[in-house]
């Protein structure tokens, strides 16, 4: 099955073919809260043609909704993305996937100075990671 739309924010997604994003989409938002690559593939690119767009999957769920059980004796928690056959997602990806502030942010700074940001566009997004031991 080719996703070819972003579907409404899903509780459960269960994989048991193939679900394929669409190459021809410029971006694609999956949304659900908890999602079990079952016996199924979840694919999107491959290694010799990556995908050219962006996917961006979001896991919702709150402490204490209900778990993804996968067997009698395995439950996964919630907000999880569960592979137990294939998940094969391919990008380009940008030439800097990591780098250090050049300068000091504040907390709340609407904007950051890096150090390196090659491959990097308008629209992309950055994580921010603590840089000891103590995120506090």
């Amino acid at each position: 099955m080719i996703l070819d739309v972003d579907p409404p924010k899903l509780v459960n997604l269960t994989i048991l073919g193939s679900l394929i994003f669409d190459e021809r989409r410029p971006s694609t938002k999956l949304e659900a809260e908890r999602i079990w690559v079952r016996s199924g593939k979840l694919l999107a690119g491959n290694s010799t043609n990556p995908f050219p767009g962006k996917i961006n999957i979001v896991l919702n769920g709150e402490f204490g909704d209900n778990p993804l059980v996968i067997d009698a004796n395995l439950d996964v928690g919630n907000k999880v993305l569960a592979v137990t056959r294939a998940m094969e997602l391919y990008s380009t990806p940008p030439g800097t996937i990591w780098t250090r502030l050049a300068a000091y942010a504040d907390a709340g700074a609407t904007s950051v100075t890096v150090a390196e940001c090659a491959g990097w566009a308008v629209g992309d997004e950055i994580v921010f990671g603590p840089s000891g031991s103590d995120p506090e």
